[in-house]
């Protein structure tokens, strides 16, 4: 059974778009659909030309990417914030889903790079390619399937 992976910022135009980009390459071929959305997303915006620019770099092209606010969403079967006030928005937006399957895709939180530097673009990147590439979805997905 397919498992439904969200990744959540604020925007859904720097850090989650990212996140769903490189996940979808890092679990290509498992049976898993990864998509992103802001808690605040405004409908239709483009990914910052800066995290563009960094996804570049990490090899995923976000170009045709465009934002979404979580109230457009289904409920995914695990949500991966990127700060302690997105696992809020996600918990009250879908208030039986099961408590731990939304965390922090970080222990640290990912600061936002929203207006900064490429450089601190890159930061968070590789902060978000990093968490992605430890992150053991195989634990996830038998239990996410027979929760169902």
């Amino acid at each position: 059974m397919t498992a439904h992976v969200l990744f959540v910022c604020t925007g859904n135009i720097c850090r989650s778009p990212l996140a769903e980009h490189l996940a979808r390459r890092r679990w290509a071929g498992q049976d898993i659909i990864v998509s992103s959305a802001g808690t605040h997303g405004l409908p239709g915006l483009h990914a910052t030309t800066t995290m563009v620019a960094a996804g570049t770099e990490l090899g995923v092209d976000l170009s045709r990417h465009r934002s979404r606010d979580i109230t457009t969403v289904h409920q995914p079967d695990l949500a991966l914030c990127m700060e302690e006030h997105q696992v809020a928005a996600v918990q009250a937006r879908f208030p039986t889903m099961n408590r731990d399957r939304i965390r922090l895709l970080d222990t640290a939180g990912i600061i936002d790079p929203y207006g900064a530097t490429l450089s601190r673009y890159r930061i968070t990147a590789l902060q978000i390619k990093t968490a992605i590439d430890a992150l053991d979805i195989e634990e996830w997905i038998e239990p996410m399937t027979d929760d169902r």
